[in-house]
């Protein structure tokens, strides 16, 4: 099989309320895998937009977003079935939920090369999630240039090396913009980054303009894949689980394709 998926259930933290959440992992290796998988997961209306799509590439981004969104909603309502489950786009190409059985479920889809990564959350609970490799020397640059002063004062105060630095403030900009539902539409320096920590192999940053925010980074292989949710809120990702998906995160077309 030339695509493989992870998925894991996320109890959220918050006061005297537990809510349910999901993050999913997945890979496509190879255009025979994305065609198979497209005809396995996609909803009637998903496969008519891919259909219509003139660049491979986009389509490759369009499926691996599909699938990591549903293999985190499946984690949540196991019985329903992948085709069932329409992901639309808004106005500002962000994802939200079509779905029946429930209502108030939605998505966050991020995707880097051959892997993609979603995160499934109550509508009442704000999460976002984005993933890029680390060492893009091509997209490297972009996201120093978009670093303000306060964010370059990182460098010599926090214990990892550059590009996983430049890579991770990124994410967790990126992530927020999803959040806000805005993607990069706004100013960067509106979404900046004001403290770093590290802690039990997490990297967790605040933001100057979005207190109520916070956002957990996690290195995977390759990759640097942050969750952004509410400050307040309390969650633990299974570092172990996650590093039991090496297989998917070290793939050696992870230097190929787009980013969202």
């Amino acid at each position: 099989m030339s695509y493989a998926s992870f998925g894991q259930r996320i109890d959220l933290r918050r006061d005297m309320v537990k809510l349910n959440a999901a993050l999913s992992v997945v890979h496509i290796g190879n255009s025979e895998g994305e065609i198979e998988l497209a005809e396995r997961v996609l909803h009637p209306n998903e496969s008519a937009y891919l259909w219509g799509m003139r660049f491979e590439r986009r389509k490759k981004s369009y499926i691996l977003g599909r699938y990591s969104a549903k293999r985190a909603v499946t984690e949540l309502m196991p019985t329903l079935k992948y085709q069932s489950i329409f992901v639309e786009s808004g106005v500002f190409g962000q994802p939200f939920l079509v779905l029946e059985q429930a209502s108030n479920l939605q998505v966050s889809i991020t995707h880097s090369g051959c892997v993609g990564a979603a995160i499934a959350f109550p509508e009442s609970h704000p999460m976002g999630i984005d993933l890029e490799i680390i060492n893009d020397d091509d997209k490297l640059g972009i996201m120093e240039r978009h670093m303000t002063a306060l964010e370059r004062g990182f460098v010599d105060r926090v214990n990892c090396s550059y590009p996983l630095l430049v890579t991770l403030l990124w994410t967790s900009k990126e992530a927020l913009s999803k959040v806000l539902r805005t993607g990069l539409t706004v100013s960067m320096e509106l979404l900046e980054i004001q403290e770093v920590m590290e802690c039990n192999g997490i990297i967790r940053c605040t933001y100057s303009q979005f207190p109520q925010y916070a956002s957990n980074s996690y290195v995977l292989g390759h990759y640097v894949c942050t969750i952004v949710s509410p400050r307040n809120t309390k969650f633990d990702v299974n570092l172990a689980s996650l590093q039991g998906i090496d297989s998917i995160l070290s793939c050696s077309c992870h230097t190929k394709g787009m980013n969202t």
